[in-house]
């Protein structure tokens, strides 16, 4: 070992000891940790069926107020873009709502405003999905509205020039922000070689034609990669019939099979630290260390949830209590698990002083380590289990987030009793496994490290860590 590699050694392991010596010796109370017993929660169960074009519908009745959310998922989403056409499924999603049915995209939001209701395109990594809000009174007509958007688009040749130019400037916008950098960065960087790992360029989006959009279209969005959950204040029969008048015809002339969107290799993990050094001329650095992740599937998702909660998903967290709070450090540090269907993202995130990169990037690493290396207390546990079984029943208060978390449900196939079952599974959850599940998503000896800011400032500081390398801003987009 080198003594470069063991000056950083020791001080990592001088930045982890005082890290730990906080939990070393855990307060006499903490054995005696009472956890509260989550009040009772239970999500109506949908009614569920399927539509003989094969679109699958579900309805959850909340008759409380005269209000409904439709939510429509299609399997269309960015992990499905051709190779050099990065940005195909977010334009395809945004040109729905640019004209269908045979109206412009002036008539058309004049008719969805018409209506007092909303309708939303966007698309995830994993889909395309439109969500309408309207009155009870008026579900049969923004259902015909909604199926014009899917069923019956435009894809208007000068809307799509006019949305490629957009969505360019958007990119370019982004660059003047040292988060938005960051996140480009450590995204391309994390994902590299994966579709996930493709954000839109100028490049790409300058180059997409209408034939390609019609392409993805037809091979993408059909009734069989598709799912809509219906709730609100709506009778399930009732429902079934509005959705067969307004999407049972779906599909009835399709010429071209389906896609088939088999699974795809999960990104590949780093074998080394690596440093990708991003010149930007700020006052402060934006630093993002990312490592793939699980999948949205991954069976233990409860024990993730909590470990990161008390790693970096709440203000109390311990990266955000070390770094910011008892260091003075970063104005803010967090983590947080992006979760897909071929695997996911993890990214641990703090922005702090040009002269304190590397203090706070050490910082940062040493507390990786600990939750590695150290069990969590009982209290820390406790305290984290009750916040997250006590909230759960949050994530349901309203339509929209009933068809959200119905939609998330279905879109990656999770198991039936997964919400039934959750608090259950969050209250199981111990120090060992929190241990293990750090473990196993946790990097701590092999990563990629994003910094951005004053290059000549920064590179010494980040000698050492990892190898090297340079990466523009502009590149980030091309």
């Amino acid at each position: 070992m080198t003594i470069q590699r063991l000056v950083q050694a020791g001080v990592l392991l001088a930045v982890l000891a005082g890290c730990a010596a906080s939990r070393a010796h855990l307060p006499a109370e903490e054995a005696a940790a009472v956890e509260p017993t989550p009040r009772p929660f239970a999500l109506p169960a949908p009614a569920r069926f399927v539509l003989p074009n094969g679109l699958t519908a579900s309805v959850v009745r909340r008759a409380h107020l005269p209000i409904v959310t439709v939510r429509v998922v299609v399997r269309a989403g960015d992990r499905l873009d051709e190779t050099g056409r990065a940005g195909l499924a977010e334009v395809t999603a945004a040109l729905l709502r640019r004209g269908a049915g045979g109206r412009s995209a002036p008539a058309l939001a004049e008719a969805i405003d018409a209506t007092g209701g909303t309708l939303e395109v966007e698309t995830t990594d994993d889909a395309a999905t439109l969500t309408m809000q309207v009155l009870r009174r008026d579900l049969s007509k923004g259902l015909g509205l909604l199926a014009d958007v899917l069923t019956r688009p435009a894809l208007d040749a000068r809307e799509l020039k006019s949305l490629a130019a957009e969505q360019a400037a958007d990119l370019e916008a982004a660059l003047d922000d040292g988060d938005e950098v960051a996140a480009l960065a450590i995204r391309r960087v994390t994902l590299a070689g994966h579709p996930y790992g493709r954000p839109p360029s100028r490049k790409a989006l300058g180059a997409l034609r209408r034939p390609q959009v019609q392409s993805f279209y037809a091979r993408w969005y059909r009734p069989e990669h598709t799912q809509a959950f219906v709730v609100g204040d709506v009778e399930p029969g009732e429902t079934r019939g509005l959705l067969e008048r307004a999407l049972g015809a779906w599909g009835s002339k399709a010429k071209n099979p389906a896609g088939a969107e088999g699974p795809q290799a999960a990104p590949a993990a780093p074998t080394r630290p690596i440093v990708w050094l991003v010149d930007m001329n700020v006052n402060q650095s934006y630093v993002r260390l990312g490592a793939p992740g699980p999948a949205r599937r991954d069976p233990d998702r409860p024990a993730l949830d909590v470990m990161n909660f008390i790693l970096g998903g709440d203000f109390t967290s311990r990266l955000n209590q070390e770094i910011r709070d008892k260091a003075g450090l970063a104005y803010g540090a967090g983590s947080r698990f992006q979760t897909m269907r071929d695997g996911g993202l993890f990214v641990a995130r703090l922005n702090t002083r040009t002269e304190t990169t590397r203090q706070a990037v050490d910082r940062m690493l040493a507390i990786l380590r600990e939750i590695r290396e150290q069990p969590v207390g009982l209290a820390e546990l406790a305290n984290t289990r009750a916040h997250l079984a006590g909230a759960f029943p949050m994530r349901f208060e309203t339509n929209t987030q009933i068809a959200d978390e119905l939609s998330d449900a279905a879109l990656f196939g999770l198991p039936a009793d997964d919400f039934a079952r959750y608090r259950e599974r969050i209250r199981a959850v111990d120090a060992a496994a929190v241990q293990a599940i750090a473990r196993r998503w946790v990097p701590t000896d092999a990563w990629h490290l994003v910094v951005v800011g004053k290059a000549k400032e920064l590179a010494p500081q980040l000698a050492g860590l990892g190898e090297v390398r340079r990466l523009t801003r502009a590149s980030l987009v091309e």
